[in-house]
C-alpha cells in the first residue's frame, strides 16, 4: 500500500511537471522575460536586505590594531598599548588577550609604530551580548585613546588557527637573530 501511495505521488509530480514544461516551451519569450524580471529584481533589492555568500560567525576571535604616526617611540607605543589593552580588559566578556608593539615595518605594515591584539571572547554560552556588539562597545571605549588610527574586527573561522605556538624574531642584526633562532630550533628538539 504504502509503494502504491508513493508511486501515486511521484506519477502526479511527474504529470505536474510534464504541463509545466509543456506551457514554458510553447511560451519561451515570456519565460524568458520573466526570469530576467526576476533576476533584476533581485539585484534591486540588494540595498534592502544585503548580501553575503559566507554568513558571519561568531567564532569569540576579535583584533584590534593601532596605527601610530611614523617616528612614535617604542616607548610611547607600550604605553598607547597598556591603554588600549585596560580598556578591553574592562570589557567582561574578554577571557584572553595578547599584543605586539612596535611594528616591523615590513611589506604588511602600514607604518613603523603599530601595535596589534589578538582577542578571544568567552563563549557563546557565558556571554549575553553577541561579537558584534561587543567590538562595537570596545570601539566607542577605544575613542578615548587621542592620536592613534584604531581598527577593530572579528575573526573569522578560516583566520582561527589551532596550529601550536608560533614565534617571530625581529631585530637589526641578523646574525644576532640567526643565533636566536638556532637556539629555539635545538629547544624544539
Amino acid at each position: 500500500r504504502i509503494g502504491d501511495k508513493v508511486e501515486n505521488g511521484l506519477q502526479a509530480v511527474r504529470r505536474f511537471y510534464a504541463k509545466v514544461l509543456d506551457i514554458a516551451l510553447r511560451n519561451k519569450g515570456k519565460v524568458v522575460l520573466l526570469s530576467a524580471v526576476m533576476v533584476i529584481g533581485s539585484l534591486c533589492l540588494i540595498p534592502f536586505i544585503g548580501m553575503e555568500f559566507i554568513p558571519e560567525q561568531d567564532t569569540g576571535g576579535y583584533t584590534v590594531t593601532v596605527d601610530l604616526p611614523n617616528g612614535t617611540t617604542l616607548e610611547e607605543s607600550l604605553r598607547v598599548a597598556r591603554q588600549v589593552e585596560d580598556i578591553i580588559l574592562s570589557v567582561p566578556e574578554n577571557e584572553e588577550l595578547m599584543y605586539s608593539a612596535g611594528g616591523s615595518g615590513g611589506m604588511m605594515s602600514g607604518s613603523n609604530s603599530s601595535v596589534s591584539f589578538s582577542g578571544t571572547l568567552k563563549s557563546l554560552d557565558e556571554r549575553d551580548r553577541e561579537i558584534d556588539v561587543i567590538l562595537d562597545d570596545i570601539r566607542d571605549r577605544l575613542k578615548s585613546v587621542p592620536g592613534a588610527d584604531i581598527e577593530v574586527a572579528a575573526s573569522s573561522a578560516m583566520m582561527m588557527s589551532s596550529s601550536g605556538v608560533s614565534v617571530n624574531l625581529t631585530g637589526d642584526d641578523l646574525d644576532q637573530l640567526g643565533l636566536f633562532a638556532d637556539v629555539l630550533a635545538d629547544r624544539k628538539s
